[in-house]
């Protein structure tokens, strides 16, 4: 399951960095240029805000992967 979970985290990462880059890139660097403190609280909750969501995430996915194949054994 280690492979399979660093896929997805992968994926999940990737995808991620897409979205910021699309939507918060120049909000961001506004922010950065105004205010440096605001803009460092901003960066660090975003960061963690992205690992427990791509935990529940990728736990929610294994666990739906664990389900469905208990489900073909039956």
């Amino acid at each position: 399951m280690g492979l399979i979970e660093f896929g997805l985290y992968a994926i999940l990462v990737i995808v991620y960095f897409l979205v910021v880059l699309r939507w918060l890139n120049e909000p961001l660097a506004s922010l950065f240029q105004e205010n440096l403190f605001r803009y460092a609280i901003v960066s660090v909750s975003l960061i963690l805000g992205q690992g427990i969501l791509l935990d529940i995430v990728t736990s929610n996915l294994l666990w739906l992967a664990k389900w469905i194949k208990g489900r073909e054994r039956k």
